[in-house]
């Protein structure tokens, strides 16, 4: 069981669920519970890199996700290493209550939260 309960940025060895997690041979090797974890707790930096194919970042539901893997599948550690600006922590926190909140109002009225919507933070700007 996850024991995680509050954190800005969350960093594990494997993926999640259906992020970031497809393997060579089309298959998803991502913890579902680690998602579900996350999803509850809307963690607003996620970061992995077990699954080496899968380099890359992703956004679902206000999550940033990232797979920094610098290996390859080959373990050629040819994959640029990924480097990010993250908001301070206040403006971060905001962004991430707001995500909460339409996350409680999509269920309520049994919808899906769409967090293309939420507000932008200092890091999405060029």
């Amino acid at each position: 069981p996850c024991t995680l309960r509050h954190g800005d940025v969350l960093m594990t060895h494997g993926p999640a669920y259906g992020i970031l997690d497809r393997c060579s041979g089309g298959n998803r090797a991502g913890c579902e519970d680690l998602l579900k974890a996350i999803r509850e707790r809307i963690v607003p930096i996620f970061v992995c890199g077990h699954i080496h194919e899968a380099y890359g970042v992703a956004r679902d539901r206000g999550t940033l996700f990232v797979n920094a893997s610098t290996c390859t599948l080959r373990y050629q550690a040819t994959n640029a290493p990924v480097m990010f600006d993250a908001p301070p922590v206040e403006e971060l926190r905001a962004a991430m209550q707001w995500a909460r909140e339409a996350a409680a109002a999509a269920a309520e009225v049994g919808t899906d939260s769409d967090s293309s919507a939420a507000p932008a933070l200092a890091s999405d700007c060029p």
